[in-house]
C-alpha cells in the first residue's frame, strides 16, 4: 500500500534519512525554543531546555516531542489574546490521540469557549473525536487487541 505524501512531507522524503531527521529535529527544536523564549524570557532558558532529559530522548529517538510542546505552549500562550489562533494550534495536537480528548475538556473546564471555535478549522471535534480511539485499537489488532471503545 502506497501513501501519498503531502507538500510538507515530500521535501524530507527525498533526502536521506539522517539528513531529513536532522532537518526535522532542528526545525521543531527552533520552534520549541521560540515558544519557550516567549513564555519566559530568562537568559538561561535555552541552556535549561537543552539540559532537560526529555530533550535528549527526543533527539535520540527522533520523536515529535518538540512539535507537540511547541503547539501546546504556543496555544496556551495565545489563549487570552488570540483565542481562535490558540484553538487552531491546540487543534493541531489532534495527531496525539490522548490530547485530542484532553485539550477540549481542559478548554471547557477553563471556560475558554472561543478557543474551541478555532479547533474545527483543523478537525471538527465532535465528529472526529472517536477516530483516534479506533485507530489506536486497529494498530493493536496484529497483537490480538481490539478497539478500546466501550
Amino acid at each position: 500500500m502506497y501513501r501519498i505524501l503531502n507538500k510538507y512531507e515530500l521535501p524530507l522524503s527525498l533526502l536521506p534519512y539522517l539528513a531529513s531527521l536532522a532537518i526535522w529535529l532542528a526545525a521543531t527544536l527552533a520552534v520549541f525554543l521560540l515558544v519557550l523564549w516567549r513564555i519566559g524570557r530568562l537568559p538561561l532558558i535555552f541552556l535549561l531546555s537543552l539540559a532537560f532529559p526529555g530533550t535528549w530522548i527526543n533527539f535520540i529517538c527522533g520523536q515529535n516531542g518538540f512539535l507537540s510542546a511547541a503547539l501546546l505552549g504556543g496555544g496556551l500562550l495565545l489563549l487570552d489574546r488570540f483565542p481562535l489562533v490558540a484553538g487552531l494550534l491546540l487543534g493541531l495536537l489532534g495527531f496525539k490521540p490522548h490530547l485530542a480528548f484532553l485539550v477540549p475538556v481542559a478548554l471547557l473546564a477553563g471556560r475558554h469557549g472561543k478557543a474551541l471555535l478555532g479547533e474545527p478549522w483543523y478537525r471538527p471535534w465532535p465528529f472526529q473525536a472517536p477516530l483516534p480511539w479506533c485507530s489506536a485499537g486497529r494498530s493493536g489488532q496484529p497483537f490480538g487487541t481490539t478497539c478500546p471503545m466501550p
